[in-house]
């Protein structure tokens, strides 16, 4: 897979984190207290949720208190301390306010900026023991940097292919063929249950959903087609290549494949709706993370992503909800901070988070040693426990130094044009000018 190079850092997810951890700035307590700015999975209300009607059947919550209370009992005297900073551009916000006036936590997790605030020097390198050498190249393919490790992901995601057996079915389309091993066949698979759906001149059940939600939602299921294609979003060296032939051969198929979209779902402004239009029949397949199967084990199923041809040696794919704890600049107590990260790589921990989350675990061994047992508690992750097992992927999106927000407006944009067009030839124009626009704004040209 292409490395993040230095015009701009990938995106990393780090999403819910664990506790707190010892004396950090303005939100220490005393020596003692671990302050951790988290969020899903790890819940710092766990305690008000469990206690509500019901409230034992929390996965999330029970999973937190399983982290909190085991490493607390293992270190006596220390206090855990999980808070809330919210997410993503909310999170940046609190985050460099914090490292300005010397009052960030000990431990924290995030979304998009981790690269960035390695560069920064926000963030501290982390020692995790042979820990270290059970995380995939992919889950640390952006925060290792420079010979050294500055997060952790405890929990990730990866994209796959997911069906609904019983849409293929009435589609006339044999079981043998459900599985593409190709786009062609994808396509054809897709179409065949479109045209069987249509009335009207309007796809009541769409052959496949695609995310058009403007922003890095929509960028980040078109990435694994366009690295399957042996592009990318960024080379090796760091250079844009949005406009590359690699690319523009994937976004012309998911242009083709956007013709077999249920009616109106091109609009769809929210992935939950997304979600809950492909639970509900709205479309035969679509390419998710894990948790799409959570909620219905009974009636979808899972596969690799097809190949462009059946000659491609790609496998290719982008972790999603790749939940990172790093180590802060503020943090004084270092060891304590490593050990807490250890402790939510242990296999306990790990197993814990299996059955609270929809996410998959990061510790290599323990997914080797447990697959079978994995796989008999959730049949339905088989397709990503061997893509993770495989390695099949690394990094996810990139993020930029500056712009950041408006370039992803931007792919919003041109992704809606390319998915709408009915011009296929005009696909080429539409990334090359994207790619000049993505550039401008790097370099200030269009402030």
């Amino acid at each position: 897979m292409k490395k993040i190079g230095s015009i701009f850092m990938s995106l990393l997810v780090l999403f819910g984190a664990s506790s707190a951890l010892a004396s950090c700035g303005g939100s220490k307590k005393d020596d003692n207290t671990l302050v951790v700015w988290v969020s899903n999975p790890l819940k710092p209300d766990y305690e008000s949720l469990l206690s509500m009607s019901g409230g034992n059947k929390n996965k999330m919550a029970l999973y937190t208190k399983a982290v909190v209370e085991s490493f607390e009992a293992a270190h006596p005297g220390v206090t855990v301390r999980l808070e809330s900073r919210g997410w993503s551009d909310s999170l940046n916000s609190q985050v460099m306010s914090a490292a300005r006036s010397n009052t960030l936590p000990d431990l924290m997790m995030g979304e998009m900026y981790l690269p960035v605030y390695i560069k920064e020097g926000i963030l501290k390198p982390i020692s995790i023991g042979e820990y270290e050498e059970k995380l995939s190249n992919g889950v640390i393919a952006d925060v290792k940097m420079g010979g050294k490790l500055y997060g952790a992901p405890f929990s990730t995601g990866v994209f796959a292919l997911q069906y609904n057996p019983e849409i293929l079915e009435m589609a006339g389309i044999p079981e043998e063929d459900w599985e593409p091993e190709t786009w062609a066949e994808l396509l054809v698979n897709s179409q065949k249950v479109a045209e069987a759906n249509t009335n009207k001149g309007n796809i009541v059940t769409g052959g496949f959903l695609i995310n058009n939600v403007a922003g890095i939602s929509g960028a980040f299921r078109a990435l694994p087609f366009v690295r399957q294609a042996g592009g990318d979003f960024v080379n090796e060296n760091g250079e844009i290549v949005f406009g590359s032939e690699n690319a523009v051969e994937a976004y012309k198929f998911l242009s083709d494949l956007a013709k077999t979209a249920p009616t109106g779902s091109l609009d769809i402004t929210a992935e939950d709706q997304l979600h809950n239009l492909f639970i509900s029949g709205g479309a035969a397949y679509q390419l998710e993370g894990p948790w799409t199967l959570e909620e219905a084990d009974d009636y979808f199923k899972a596969c690799a992503i097809p190949k462009p041809t059946a000659e491609s040696t790609t496998s290719e794919n982008a972790y999603v909800g790749n939940l990172i704890m790093a180590m802060t600049k503020n943090c004084d107590n270092e060891q304590l901070a490593n050990e807490f990260i250890q402790h939510l790589l242990s296999p306990n921990m790990q197993w814990e988070l299996f059955m609270g989350d929809s996410r998959l675990p990061t510790n290599m061994t323990f997914l080797q040693e447990k697959y079978e047992e994995m796989i008999e508690e959730k049949p339905y992750f088989k397709a990503y426990l061997d893509i993770m097992l495989n390695d099949e992927f690394e990094g996810g999106l990139p993020t930029f130094q500056r712009n950041s927000a408006r370039i992803w407006e931007t792919w919003g944009t041109f992704y809606n044009d390319v998915l709408t067009t009915t011009n296929s030839a005009s696909v080429t124009t539409l990334a090359q000018n994207f790619e000049n626009t993505v550039k401008g704004l790097l370099e200030g040209l269009h402030e």
